[in-house]
């Protein structure tokens, strides 16, 4: 994929129906956070809460960190949302519970400033409220540099977010 550098795949565990993405080291509270369906932002914009269909357990991420803007991502997903953060040091993807909370470095930004974050799913309403043992839920997180911070953008719609 044109711009993409260090795409992988990821299993995460979640846990209280969350995974983070925020650097290393801090560990965002729910409740601080404003957001849309999937995706709950820290009032700095340094952190981003994934809400998850599954109370815990594993789900897969793939993990795409770009030089610039992608296409839509191919795949028929589910839900998806966009939001900007500021990104000026690794950041870290991990659940609450997590034994190794913070112990995958993710994203090393190419230069630091404000990003785009797209986190698009599917599976959310499979295992609703359940712990899980095998991953039911796919994500894909898309990072690129972006010249401004925009709001969260709400693109497609599950019907499983969480209040």
């Amino acid at each position: 994929m044109r711009g993409t550098s260090g795409a992988r795949v990821l299993e995460v565990s979640a846990g209280y129906h969350q995974i983070f993405l925020t650097p290393f080291g801090s560990q965002p509270l729910f409740g601080e956070h404003t957001g849309g369906v999937l995706l709950g932002v820290a009032p700095d914009r340094r952190a981003l809460i994934i809400m998850t269909g599954c109370a815990d357990g594993p789900v897969s991420i793939e993990l795409r960190n770009l030089d610039e803007e992608p296409p839509a991502p191919p795949g028929s997903f589910e839900v998806q949302e966009s939001v900007s953060l500021i990104i000026d040091e690794t950041l870290s993807l991990f659940g609450p519970t997590s034994e190794e909370s913070g112990a995958w470095n993710v994203v090393e930004p190419n230069a630091p400033g404000p990003h785009r974050v797209r986190v698009s799913g599917t599976g959310r309403g499979i295992s609703p409220d359940l712990t899980v043992f095998e991953p039911s839920e796919n994500y894909v997180i898309e990072i690129w540099p972006e010249p401004r911070l925009r709001e969260l953008e709400t693109t497609m719609d599950d019907g499983h977010g969480f209040e």
